[in-house]
């Protein structure tokens, strides 16, 4: 399937999907993408994220509440696999109605949005923590394209016309263009990254999704999220 553009308005317009049928063999890398041997992984390592999750969700929740207005939890549509669209949970790091005035946008470095305790949890990854709940249900994968706002994607395709590609995995919460880059923010980021991302659907095996999750747990430990 694929991100098209609908031309029933000009502007932004809600892209559309369509089955692309092709003769050509399936290439290794997407069978194991659609696995059971990746479906068992993201299980396993899912269930531990989420036992982290919940040791460490009260101390979390009191310092987001204490720290800031807000709800604890930040909640997002995001597309998947194939462009079908997810509720993306993460612990919340920006102020309440960050978007209000300008919309949906990338985040940056030292982004005004982000609260104090947002960029401490940002950094150590623990924002991401509450989307192994998405892993567990299957909308996402431990490993994969970040997942992307409908919005934004839209933007993207305008300038980056193969962005249809990612969609062939599902989203991750680490993966190459994680482990390489920040959150994209112009669309010449966005194609760097979709070069990482294709680099990932090309060549997805056990052994790279093993590899990445150790090199995030490098970053980690290193104090390198964004």
């Amino acid at each position: 399937m694929a991100l098209h553009r609908s031309e029933s308005r000009p502007g932004l317009t809600a892209p559309t999907l369509r089955v692309v049928h092709s003769d050509e063999p399936i290439q290794p890398s997407l069978l194991y993408l659609s696995s059971k041997r990746k479906r068992v992984l993201d299980l396993v390592i899912g269930s531990i994220g989420l036992m982290l999750l919940a040791i460490m969700f009260v101390p979390v929740a009191l310092i987001i509440k204490l720290s800031s207005r807000g709800p604890i939890f930040y909640k997002q549509r995001r597309m998947g696999r194939h462009g079908k669209e997810f509720q993306l949970f993460k612990f919340r790091t920006m102020t309440v109605n960050a978007e209000s005035a300008n919309g949906p946008q990338w985040a940056k470095p030292n982004d005004p949005r982000i609260t104090r305790v947002g960029a401490i949890l940002r950094r150590l990854y623990i924002d991401e923590f509450p989307q192994w709940l998405n892993v567990i249900k299957g909308d996402m994968s431990v490993v994969g394209p970040r997942p992307e706002r409908r919005e934004l994607a839209e933007q993207i395709l305008d300038f980056v016309p193969n962005f249809n590609r990612r969609l062939r995995a599902k989203p991750g919460i680490t993966g190459i263009a994680q482990v390489n880059y920040k959150y994209t923010n112009t669309m010449l980021e966005a194609r760097n990254k979709l070069r990482h991302d294709v680099i990932y659907i090309n060549a997805a095996s056990f052994l790279v999704d093993i590899r990445l999750i150790l090199r995030t747990l490098r970053r980690v430990w290193l104090f390198k999220g964004t």
